[in-house]
C-alpha cells in the first residue's frame, strides 16, 4: 500500500507480534532500495525483491519473476530496466530462477520470525 509523503511510494512492512510474519509496523519504503554489485542505479521507492510492487516481498514476487523469465526465455519482450533492478536479488545482472529462489528464501526467513528488510537480507548475501 502506498505510504509516506509521496503517494506512489510503497510502505515497508516489518514482521512482529505473536505470529511471525504478521505486519505490525509500517514505515515509508525507499530508504535504500539499491541493488549494488552490477553497476546499476538504485530503484527509488521499491524494495529489492518486490517484483510485483505491492510493498511486500513474498511468494507472489517469485511467481511474477518466473513468469517474466519464462516469457523472455521463449522470445517475449525483455523486462524493463526497473523490473530487472528490483528482481536481480543476487546481483548477477539477470532476473532468473536463481533470483526467484532467493526471494523464496527471504519469504521463508521472514515467515519464521526473521527480522531484516529485503534490502538488508539480499545485500548481506552478496
Amino acid at each position: 500500500t502506498p505510504g509516506g509523503d509521496n503517494p506512489g511510494t510503497p510502505t515497508e512492512t516489518t514482521p512482529g507480534g505473536d505470529n511471525p510474519g504478521t505486519p505490525t509496523e509500517t514505515t515509508p519504503g525507499g530508504d535504500d532500495p539499491g541493488t549494488p554489485g552490477h553497476g546499476t542505479e538504485p530503484v527509488q521507492g521499491w524494495k529489492l525483491g518486490d517484483v510485483n510492487r505491492d510493498g511486500i516481498v513474498d511468494s507472489a514476487d517469485a511467481s511474477e519473476l518466473l513468469k517474466n523469465y519464462a516469457s523472455v526465455s521463449t522470445g517475449g519482450d525483455p523486462i524493463d530496466e526497473e523490473t530487472l533492478k528490483i528482481s536481480d536479488v543476487n546481483f548477477d545482472g539477470l532476473a532468473d530462477s536463481s533470483d526467484a529462489s532467493r526471494i523464496l528464501e527471504y519469504y521463508s526467513f521472514i515467515s519464521t520470525g526473521g527480522n531484516m528488510t529485503s534490502d538488508e537480507f539480499f545485500k548481506k548475501s552478496e
